[in-house]
């Protein structure tokens, strides 16, 4: 369209033994549109997954964090860079062989599986978690690496330890007793 601008390729080489060139162009205009196209969405995600209050992860079948946001890193008062390239084993020591079992069970069932644990984290603060575990897949449909979507529950898990707490006091008295809240 006239005033719209184009990308060129531009090659010139010089014919050997001659004082001639020779000169080619190639309109990559719809390369450079793509690779716009692909920056934005890349700059959507990151964005995304920087703000996502979760804790999202990829590790390999070996075990190794090969991708984590900056959410799950600051869990362990640290940043992405000095989480990548750690194995879970040495990132939750204490709580590995209870994490393994999920992490095999996706391998060999190929299929999503959402577990609640509690961790501990390096400044002994633990933590429950809602996690979905997504396997991920090569071109012969084997996992190869498993991403992670961790979302912290543990506000919830306290309060449901409060309502069996009270529960049980409840069911233990003799009188009836009526629980309700000042909305009805």
């Amino acid at each position: 369209a006239k005033g719209s601008i184009i990308y060129l390729l531009i090659s010139i080489k010089k014919i050997y033994e001659t004082d001639n060139y020779i000169c080619s162009l190639v309109d990559i205009s719809d390369k450079k549109q793509i690779e716009n196209e692909i920056n934005k969405l890349k700059d959507f995600y990151q964005t995304l997954d920087e703000t996502n209050n979760d804790a999202i992860f990829v590790i390999d079948r070996e075990l190794r964090i090969i991708y984590i946001n900056k959410y799950g890193a600051n869990l362990f008062g640290t940043t992405p860079d000095k989480i990548i390239n750690n194995y879970l084993s040495k990132l939750f020591p204490t709580d590995f062989n209870d994490i393994l079992p999920d992490i095999m069970t996706i391998i060999h069932v190929k299929k999503e599986i959402t577990v609640e644990k509690l961790l501990l984290f390096p400044n002994n603060k633990k933590v429950w978690f809602e996690t979905k575990l997504m396997p991920l897949f090569d071109e012969a449909g084997d996992v190869v690496r498993i991403m992670g979507d961790a979302r912290d529950i543990t506000n919830r898990k306290l309060q449901e330890e409060e309502l069996i707490k009270l529960s049980i006091v409840v069911e233990q008295l003799d009188e009836i007793v009526l629980i309700t809240s000042i909305q009805g």
